[in-house]
């Protein structure tokens, strides 16, 4: 009868008026984009894993989303857009744990939160299982367990939490199976290591790769997130605007060089370095060469080959080739670039940059010679194009790369980016890219790049997502009004604004019950005493409670405190902005703590 009660609330809590507000609310403004995006087969980037957007966006298929609406912000209405809102939202709600306000919505948490409690369900039927070892039942809850596992990180990267969890727990276990007492050999222990290794790592990377294999087969075509990967990876997309627009450099082709980071071109002009720097060091007097944010016609350099036939030299208009020796003549000053064995301005340690004047330039050759080297991120390895081809420059004579250094000079350098030669080559701030060729438009060149897709491994393409998921979530720190520390989520000082709408006096505050999240910190509390005291008790050979209820007590209260500790204390440490949501994980801990806290005080 109390579980029938239990369920009916539920129901009603999450069903009542599910239509109401029939408006945006939140992170439904992405992951309902997110949704529009899938059904359009449209790529865009996110910091968290493709599985939960996915089935998303298969119920939102389902009941009609047509993929048009793009859930511009937060307040506009569904009903004016013909959004099927309340069937997106019922489907979540269907397996909601019990998160009333989290499940009402289009997001992600609920999908992340039912496989958490999967995962950690099926291993503890496992745990039960322990002396049926290798039977049906040992190995069907411990693969349910891995399957759950790989459920829970495809949805967001925070399921590694429950993965360490997990693996903490299997690492416990392990040992005590190793104890000689067990009387397991060495190698019926290793069977077990290689079971729980099938089944706890092997199962949740399959199920993790899958999801994204299925999302890059879905997402085939150019969107919003091209500009988040490299140019091999938006040249495997339908339409990319980058690859078609890219035109292979030839000799003699003027070209601007633009950094792969930074808004900054390389630039020369006819002003030179001061002989002597505030710091004391002295400059070769050469003319500055320079990062400047702004297209400019000192921008352009002409691509020109090396050799001694004159002749030949001025024929060649030959593609530029991954590994060819190349000069870069500055069109405006009519000089080539170079560096040489002398301190850069603002960085000692690395060499300066200058030009030398083409009628001038012959006790300079060596100098001059750079060698071109193609990042495998480029559409193209082998020959040089605009637009998708990555690029390190590299003095043949001093084995230093052309770089950006992100600090500006003073006024002499009039306040634009210091470029010198660095002798560490392999730095991301070397990295530069060709994005114009003088007169070259597009349309008709005959140098245009084929606007077919160029397919690149999955395993490149999943990599390399991941890659720049986990470098943007942990760039998010920008400040907002709502984020709060980890450490005042269990006292509930404060909540998280959803959704308003003044004029109707509306509002969705997104704020935990203070009685139930203060309870169940209590409860977090005093399991954390009582095994404490367990602990110490058996140090000095003293027996407070029965052995039986000892070991329930330190096996259930330790694995809901272990559980607890893994999804809350990290959060305690990182960087990014935090949200009160983000508790939630490690609150259905604390949760489930009160019980095993009510059943030892009161039952056992």
């Amino acid at each position: 009868l109390a579980a029938a009660l239990v369920l009916l609330a539920s129901f009603v809590t999450r069903f009542y008026k599910l239509w109401d507000p029939s408006e945006v609310v939140f992170d439904e403004v992405h992951f309902g984009k997110f949704a529009s995006y899938y059904i359009r087969r449209t790529f865009f980037f996110d910091v968290h894993p493709p599985l939960a957007k996915m089935l998303i966006a298969a119920q939102g298929y389902l009941v009609g989303l047509n993929g048009d609406y793009l859930f511009d912000k937060i307040g506009e209405s569904y009903i004016e857009h013909d959004i099927p809102y309340i069937s997106l939202r019922s489907f979540l709600i269907a397996f909601d744990n019990g998160m009333v306000v989290q499940s009402r919505l289009i997001l992600l948490d609920t999908f992340m939160m039912i496989f958490l409690l999967g995962a950690v369900f099926f291993y503890i039927r496992f745990y039960k299982a322990r002396f049926q070892a290798f039977g049906v039942a040992w190995w069907t809850n411990l693969c349910l367990a891995g399957v759950f596992l790989g459920l829970v990180t495809s949805v967001k990267l925070v399921g590694l939490l429950t993965v360490g969890m997990i693996g903490i727990a299997v690492i416990m276990d392990l040992w005590r199976l190793l104890d000689v007492d067990r009387g397991l050999t060495m190698q019926q222990w290793s069977h077990h290591f290689a079971a729980r290794a099938l089944a706890l790592i092997a199962i949740p990377i399959i199920i993790y790769m899958s999801t994204f294999y299925v999302h890059f087969a879905v997402l085939n075509r150019s969107g919003p997130g091209d500009r988040y990967m490299s140019p091999a990876f938006q040249g495997s997309l339908y339409n990319s605007p980058l690859h078609a627009s890219s035109h292979e450099v030839r000799y003699h082709h003027n070209i601007t060089l633009k950094h792969k980071s930074m808004d900054a071109y390389l630039h020369s002009h006819p002003h030179n370095y001061p002989l002597r720097y505030t710091s004391g060091r002295v400059s070769s007097q050469g003319r500055q060469v320079t990062g400047y944010s702004h297209k400019d016609v000192n921008n352009f350099w002409t691509v020109l080959p090396v050799g001694n036939d004159t002749e030949a030299l001025a024929n060649n208009k030959n593609i530029v080739r991954n590994g060819d020796t190349i000069r870069l003549l500055h069109t405006g000053t009519d000089s080539y670039l170079f560096a040489h064995d002398v301190a850069s301005p603002l960085t000692a340690t690395n060499m300066e940059l200058t030009t030398a004047p083409r009628n001038d330039s012959d006790s300079k050759y060596e100098d001059t010679l750079w060698r071109l080297e193609i990042d495998r991120s480029s559409v193209n390895e082998t020959h040089w194009t605009t637009s998708t081809s990555y690029i390190r420059l590299i003095s043949v004579r001093h084995g230093v790369a052309i770089y950006c250094n992100p600090k500006k000079l003073p006024d002499w350098g009039f306040g634009q980016f210091e470029i010198n030669g660095n002798k560490k080559t392999t730095q991301e701030a070397n990295v530069w890219v060709a994005e114009e060729i003088e007169g070259v438009h597009g349309g008709n060149n005959t140098a245009l790049v084929p606007k077919e897709p160029l397919p690149i491994s999955f395993f490149r393409k999943f990599f390399e997502l991941n890659k720049v998921m986990i470098e943007r979530n942990a760039a998010l720190t920008k400040p907002h009004p709502y984020q709060s520390n980890a450490i005042s989520w269990p006292f509930v000082l404060r909540g998280v604004s959803y959704w308003t709408k003044n004029d109707e006096h509306k509002q969705i505050y997104f704020m935990g019950h203070p009685t139930g999240w203060w309870l169940a910190f209590i409860a977090l509390l005093g399991l954390g005493a009582l095994l404490t005291a367990q602990v110490l008790a058996q140090r000095r050979g003293v027996e407070p409670i029965s052995p039986l209820v000892a070991r329930h007590l330190e096996r259930s209260g330790g694995f809901l405190l272990l559980g607890y500790l893994v999804h809350f204390v990290p959060f305690m440490v990182m960087g990014r902005a935090l949200f009160l949501h983000h508790y939630l994980p490690a609150l259905m801990f604390a949760y489930m703590g009160i019980g095993i806290l009510f059943q030892y005080i009161f039952v056992e």
